[in-house]
């Protein structure tokens, strides 16, 4: 499931015009290559999910690189927009009750929730992420002014992130 919108959203970002940077797309899937394209990117998308549904460990909080990735984009300085399938948009607190303490506050961010099968909609999903993106680079002198009075956390995201124009996704 989060592959799926992964992929399609490294696809729709594409269309639209986004250099998109997708871990599972690249040729080099080594951790020092996802921090430099985490630390590279304008923005990160974290695909948000419980991964098989049946499997621990595969949810997306549970996985040790998607925690990496978050922790190096919020050290970053990078702006995090959650996406969740459109079937789990009533799940999303359960998900972040999952999320380690001090990624928790990822829920103040809005969600986008994605239909991969309706291409209107995802489309318009895939707008709202680009459009979220802009609003958080706006805000951002704001944010890491209030960023700098608060404790740096440890140094880890998963997946789709945008580089200068650019994203960096993963599922």
């Amino acid at each position: 499931q989060a592959a799926r919108l992964a992929l399609g959203l490294h696809a729709k970002l594409r269309e639209l015009g986004v250099p998109v940077w997708l871990d599972i797309r690249s040729d080099d899937k080594s951790e020092r290559a996802m921090r430099a394209a985490v630390e590279a990117a304008r923005f990160v998308v974290a695909i948000v999910s419980d991964g098989d549904g049946r499997t621990e460990g595969t949810a997306y909080f549970e996985r040790d690189y998607c925690l990496k990735e978050l922790r190096w984009a919020r050290a970053a300085g990078k702006h995090i927009q959650p996406v969740v399938d459109v079937a789990d948009k009533h799940r999303i607190g359960e998900f972040l009750r999952a999320a380690p303490a001090d990624l928790r506050d990822l829920g103040q961010v809005d969600f986008v929730d994605l239909n991969v099968t309706d291409d209107e909609y995802f489309t318009v999903g895939a707008q709202k992420i680009l459009r979220k993106a802009e609003e958080a680079a706006r805000a951002a002198p704001w944010d890491a002014a209030r960023r700098a009075h608060a404790p740096t956390p440890e140094p880890a995201l998963g997946p789709l992130a945008r580089r200068a124009h650019a994203a960096t996704a993963g599922a």
